[in-house]
């Protein structure tokens, strides 16, 4: 199979999924809300937060971070964010602030950070604060906040984990065995190959001008945490064919969930054949424990027999510290020179004889 670098996404796709999405919300001088949310967006609450600067310009940031998939006890993360000035279009950072797994701390305590109230001007500094993403463990999150004497924040950002597959035969009527199992419906991890219904070593053999029909079915790696997703800013599917020049390369359905289609946007390739983001009224597809069905179809070329591995990828995107200088990027791959994707990719491998 050709290895490819970078982050790109499948092809020829269609996809059964439920879907439920969050709602991005920065409230100040309000009680905590703790709200179930399933994107990635982050739900912010600001407590009583004290409007006046103080006499000496000067106030504190006091995070905390907690997962919000977690409905039996309250789960505070320990994560360090990245605290910006907002200047004009700028964000100038400003420093750091590791949040703690008892909540939010005291004033001036580990855990809070001391911020400046008021620029040389006299007007109230405004802030970003960022948790950058942080692969199997938490998605990313950006907070706004303006300066005050006293800014208790807590942020609600679920735990993230990759992503284990099942693949059903759709012209063979069974499932397909994942390699070395023992049994052909048994979840995989990623980076499985998944041969035929028949065999745990051999691939299905398509033949001349052959096609294949799979469904694969995802979900979330229970054993990382029944508390987690997978996606964070965005969601997408790569694909790649192996060799190209041996398939129908237009044979791409649409993404459908729960009977309903939506439409793929193909983004720029980076290393894949095909590169989709995939979405459901308007937000990232969701992936967590709920079952997805992502449906996947080729079709060789006229006489060709397509003996090619192809991989099916699944990958999203998250805030991450730039390499180069200290801003912060949302991107699925880093800017280093290895394009490092900001979560590891989780593929199938479907074998094709």
């Amino acid at each position: 199979m050709n290895a490819k670098a970078g982050v790109g996404i499948m092809t020829l796709l269609a996809v059964v999924v439920v879907v439920v999405v969050a709602v991005f919300a920065v409230m100040q001088y309000a009680p905590p809300t703790k709200a179930e949310i399933t994107g990635t967006e982050a739900l912010v609450s600001a407590l009583a937060a004290d409007a006046a600067c103080g006499d000496d310009d000067l106030g504190y940031f006091r995070p905390a971070i907690y997962n919000p998939l977690n409905t039996s006890a309250t789960e505070y993360i320990s994560a360090t964010m990245r605290v910006y000035q907002v200047v004009g279009t700028e964000e100038v950072f400003f420093g750091t602030v590791a949040t703690q797994t008892s909540g939010i701390v005291a004033r001036a305590a580990t855990g809070s950070l001391q911020v400046s109230c008021v620029d040389a001007s006299g007007e109230i500094i405004k802030y970003k604060a960022y948790v950058p993403a942080s692969d199997g463990s938490i998605t990313s999150a950006v907070v706004e906040f303006v300066a005050s004497e006293d800014i208790p924040m807590e942020i609600s950002i679920p735990q993230q984990a990759g992503l284990l597959f099942k693949v059903y035969d759709n012209d063979n009527k069974g499932y397909v065995y994942a390699s070395a199992a023992t049994t052909a419906n048994a979840w995989a991890a990623t980076g499985t190959t998944f041969y035929s219904t028949t065999s745990n070593s051999s691939g299905l053999a398509i033949g001349t001008d052959g096609s294949f029909d799979y469904d694969i079915i995802v979900s979330q790696n229970a054993t990382a945490a029944t508390d987690t997703q997978f996606e964070d800013q965005a969601t997408y599917l790569y694909t790649n064919m192996d060799d190209l020049s041996d398939w129908n390369e237009l044979d791409i359905s649409g993404v459908t969930v729960d009977g309903i289609d939506f439409p793929n946007t193909k983004i720029a390739n980076a290393g894949y054949d095909f590169a989709y983001e995939l979405t459901s009224n308007g937000n990232p597809l969701h992936i967590g424990t709920a079952k997805v069905s992502i449906g996947v179809a080729g079709q060789a070329l006229s006489g060709v027999d397509a003996s090619d591995d192809i991989t099916v990828a699944f990958g999203t995107s998250g805030y991450y510290k730039q390499t180069v200088g200290s801003g912060m990027v949302l991107d699925t791959n880093k800017d280093d020179s290895a394009q490092t994707t900001v979560y590891t990719l989780q593929t199938v491998i479907l074998d094709l004889d």
